[in-house]
């Protein structure tokens, strides 16, 4: 029923391994916040029921600008942006990590 011969292609294992990443990568935080946001306690009832269409609205955004950027200017590679993108954003949460414990070991 199935040919399993295309198993056996690392370009389609590569495929099917990113793919099921990124489904992990973007589904888990939105099945977990709500109660990971409601163990800390810091939370408002109001802001808890917004957390996760906070994120719906943000990836809507977010791609609708992107797509919205790369049409107006198409010189621009979507992996320049992707990779631009992920270096801030690593260097962003290692600075402000590696910033708050440099900071309270000096001062």
């Amino acid at each position: 029923m199935f040919d399993f011969t295309i198993m056996k292609e690392y370009c389609f294992l590569l495929f099917l391994i990113s793919n099921f990443f990124f489904t992990m990568g973007s589904c888990l935080p939105v099945l977990y916040i709500y109660s990971k946001a409601q163990s800390k306690k810091k939370f408002p009832r109001d802001l808890l029921d917004l957390l996760v269409p906070t994120i719906g609205i943000g990836i809507f955004f977010g791609r609708l600008s992107a797509g919205i950027f790369l049409q107006v200017i198409p010189f621009i590679h979507a992996f320049h942006i992707c990779a631009t993108v992920n270096f801030a954003a690593a260097l962003f949460t290692f600075g402000t990590t590696y910033f708050e414990a440099v900071y309270y070991f000096f001062f």
